[in-house]
């Protein structure tokens, strides 16, 4: 079909039809109806459908970069890839030296400190480069080991390879 936008209705009605709808930057559509592929990946999910794993195939490997919206039978609604924000690298830094500093503290009271630290940690694990994953994961295994409280064992965190230059403010 001829790129166009689409007016809601329309959107409405072709997102019942099986298959992907294409649409540009612009939020041109290109086509719909489509069944998606692409190279196969460590990616995807088993407990998810074809739609979504087709999605995911063909997002990873298309050219230039895309973003696939999966909208399931059930209505659940995924973006693919996960759309991060773009952040500042002192805002990571600080994130991690919290961490560092809260395990360093062993009084009862600090247990609160570290908890939030890790949460946040957490949370923007997603940026973060090898040296601060290695500083990270050694100070939750020290304050682990001097708490006295329980301990979970959780992987250790990893530098994400998604993670790139693009992603820096």
């Amino acid at each position: 079909m001829e790129p166009k936008f689409l007016h809601p209705v329309d959107v409405e009605h072709i997102a019942r039809i099986d298959g992907a709808v294409l649409v540009d930057g612009r939020a041109r559509c290109h086509a719909f109806g489509v069944i998606l592929d692409g190279v196969a990946t460590g990616h995807g999910s088993r407990a998810r459908g074809a739609r979504f794993n087709s999605a995911v195939r063909y997002q990873r490997s298309s050219a230039p970069e895309c973003v696939s919206v999966v909208i399931s039978d059930d209505g659940s609604v995924d973006l693919i890839p996960l759309l991060r924000p773009r952040i500042d690298r002192e805002v990571i830094a600080e994130v991690v030296d919290r961490l560092v500093n809260a395990g360093g503290e062993q009084a009862r009271d600090s247990t609160d400190r570290f908890g939030d630290a890790l949460r946040d940690v957490e949370r923007f694990s997603f940026y973060f480069n090898i040296e601060q994953c290695i500083r990270v994961n050694e100070a939750e295994m020290k304050w682990r080991l001097h708490s006295g409280g329980v301990s979970i064992s959780q992987p250790p965190i990893e530098p994400d390879p998604d993670m790139n230059e693009r992603f820096w403010l």
